[in-house]
């Protein structure tokens, strides 16, 4: 940590580290044989040979799957959908009168 930020890190803070990542480890865990066992489905039907042990690949997979559950959606009160529509518009506003629209 002190690496990336450059700066002195208490040994609470990091302490707070590790008890989140103790706390989370079980779920992790568990997200990890999924994803082994999503790998192995896929690596059977194409014929290739089972992997035996996870590796960095499974446990990246699964953390991510696990932050991607934990993102709310916000209703449109809050933005939501229609917030996001026209924010593509205007991204893309440039295009609007080369390509003519889909009805």
């Amino acid at each position: 940590m002190r690496n990336l930020t450059n700066k002195k890190i208490e040994k609470d803070a990091v302490f707070e580290l590790v008890n989140y990542i103790e706390d989370h480890i079980d779920e992790i865990i568990l997200q990890c044989m999924e994803e082994f066992q999503t790998l192995n489905r896929c690596r059977r039907q194409q014929g290739s040979y089972e992997k035996i042990m996870i590796d960095r690949y499974c446990v990246r997979n699964a953390i991510k799957n696990i932050n991607s559950q934990q993102i709310c959606i916000s209703s449109n009160e809050e933005g939501g959908d229609e917030k996001e529509k026209e924010s593509k518009e205007e991204r893309h506003s440039q295009l609007k009168g080369v390509f003519p629209e889909v009805v």
